[in-house]
Protein backbone atom coordinates (compact mmCIF):
# COMPACT_ATOMS: atom_id res chain seq x y z
CA UNK A 1 0.00 0.00 0.00
CA UNK A 2 2.83 2.41 0.83
CA UNK A 3 4.47 1.78 -2.56
CA UNK A 4 1.21 2.72 -4.30
CA UNK A 5 0.95 5.98 -2.36
CA UNK A 6 4.59 6.80 -3.15
CA UNK A 7 3.88 6.22 -6.84
CA UNK A 8 0.76 8.38 -6.84
CA UNK A 9 2.50 11.25 -5.02
CA UNK A 10 5.52 10.98 -7.31
CA UNK A 11 3.37 11.17 -10.45
CA UNK A 12 1.46 14.14 -9.04
CA UNK A 13 4.71 15.97 -8.26
CA UNK A 14 5.99 15.18 -11.75
CA UNK A 15 2.83 16.60 -13.29
CA UNK A 16 3.21 19.75 -11.19
CA UNK A 17 6.83 20.08 -12.32
CA UNK A 18 5.79 19.78 -15.97
CA UNK A 19 3.14 22.47 -15.54
CA UNK A 20 5.55 24.80 -13.73
CA UNK A 21 8.29 24.22 -16.31
CA UNK A 22 5.93 25.06 -19.16
CA UNK A 23 4.68 28.17 -17.35
CA UNK A 24 8.21 29.41 -16.67
CA UNK A 25 9.29 28.62 -20.22
CA UNK A 26 6.48 30.79 -21.58
CA UNK A 27 6.85 33.65 -19.09
CA UNK A 28 10.57 34.14 -18.51
CA UNK A 29 13.73 34.59 -20.55
CA UNK A 30 15.83 32.54 -18.15
CA UNK A 31 15.82 28.90 -19.25
CA UNK A 32 17.59 27.39 -16.24
CA UNK A 33 14.46 26.93 -14.10
CA UNK A 34 12.35 25.26 -16.81
CA UNK A 35 15.20 22.85 -17.57
CA UNK A 36 15.65 22.05 -13.87
CA UNK A 37 11.92 21.49 -13.41
CA UNK A 38 11.84 19.35 -16.55
CA UNK A 39 14.61 17.15 -15.17
CA UNK A 40 12.79 16.88 -11.85
CA UNK A 41 9.64 15.91 -13.73
CA UNK A 42 11.59 13.22 -15.57
CA UNK A 43 12.79 11.86 -12.25
CA UNK A 44 9.35 11.96 -10.62
CA UNK A 45 7.55 10.45 -13.63
CA UNK A 46 10.01 7.67 -14.50
CA UNK A 47 12.77 6.92 -12.01
CA UNK A 48 10.83 7.04 -8.72
CA UNK A 49 7.81 4.94 -9.86
CA UNK A 50 10.01 2.42 -11.67
CA UNK A 51 12.40 2.19 -8.74
CA UNK A 52 9.60 1.65 -6.25
CA UNK A 53 7.99 -0.97 -8.50
CA UNK A 54 11.27 -2.85 -8.82
CA UNK A 55 11.81 -2.61 -5.06
CA UNK A 56 8.31 -3.94 -4.43
CA UNK A 57 8.76 -6.79 -6.92
CA UNK A 58 12.10 -7.90 -5.51
CA UNK A 59 11.06 -7.81 -1.85
CA UNK A 60 7.81 -9.75 -2.26
CA UNK A 61 7.89 -13.22 -0.76
CA UNK A 62 5.88 -15.86 -2.53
Amino acid sequence: MVITVVGIISIFLGFCCVMAAYYLYQRSEDRRWPILLGLLALMFLTIVPAGSAIFFATTMRS
